[in-house]
């Protein structure tokens, strides 16, 4: 039979855990409503007073709120997000400092596609911090990530890999990671250099269609602009396009559509 004692001592433990997640759910909202108050900042310092103060008491919060601040990077503009930012330094400063960060609950956080970029990327330094083995863990599912840091850092780390697999002759096992990483690439740097080890193991890739380049185009010309009037008259081709048309053009010449085009791997620019 449970004595007087133990019971009491249930009750008064429920009641604790009972306070907490009242406390909890009361912290939750605060920081919604200071996030929100962040999130208004406008051109000029509009609302900057009022989002200093809320900064502060989000400081406050302290460790146990450090993905939900994180969270408020999702759709906050620029000015929002450099006072978000500054937010989520503090905070995990102080979470580093004290030993307090949820390594788990930022893991989660990160693999969640659909939060913002720079958020993701701020906890996934964090999570660096305490936790060594995480880029290991999560990066090989990164290639086609969202976020483009985050990407470019996945296939950083692959190409990494190729070229030590090349140093060593492997060139088979280089050319099948290559292939696959080749479609996820953006950044020029990283596409020219996949590109280019492609090209020296025999394959050659079609940069063009890998940028979505428009190489072909129509044109009709000349119009005259003398003075810049062109600015304010509407010439027949931006009226209406016929590629079969005639028009009248500058000095009485005949103007016809007629079709360019660009081997450019980067396209007219």
């Amino acid at each position: 039979m449970m004595s007087r004692l133990h019971a009491r001592g249930l009750v008064l433990c429920a009641a604790v855990l009972f306070v907490m997640a009242v406390d909890a759910k009361s912290a939750d909202g605060d920081v919604t409503a200071l996030l929100a108050t962040i999130k208004a900042v406008g051109k000029e310092g509009e609302g900057n007073v009022a989002a200093a103060k809320a900064w502060q008491k989000l400081v406050e919060h302290g460790p146990q709120v450090l993905v939900p601040v994180l969270a408020g990077l999702d759709g906050a503009n620029v000015r929002a997000a450099n006072w978000i930012r500054l937010a989520v330094d503090a905070i995990a400063e102080k979470a580093l400092e004290t030993k307090q960060v949820d390594a788990k609950q930022l893991e989660a956080f990160i693999r969640d596609k659909s939060h913002s970029g720079r958020g993701r990327r701020l906890a996934f330094e964090i999570l660096r911090q305490v936790d060594a083995t995480s880029p290991d863990r999560l990066l090989p599912d990164m290639l086609d990530d969202p976020s483009s840091e985050l990407r470019r850092e996945a296939i950083a780390r692959v190409i990494t890999k190729i070229e030590k697999l090349l140093e060593s002759a492997n060139k088979a096992a280089a050319l099948d990671l290559l292939k696959k990483i080749f479609p996820h690439t953006r950044d020029r740097d990283q596409v020219d250099l996949v590109a280019d080890h492609l090209a020296k193991l025999g394959v050659q890739v079609d940069l063009q269609k890998h940028y979505g380049i428009v190489n072909r185009w129509y044109i009709a010309t000349p119009f005259d602009n003398s003075g810049q009037k062109g600015f304010d008259i509407a010439y027949p081709p931006e009226k209406r396009v016929d590629l079969n048309a005639t028009y009248e053009g500058k000095n009485g010449t005949k103007v016809q559509w007629k079709m360019v085009s660009t081997d450019d791997p980067r396209g007219p620019c």
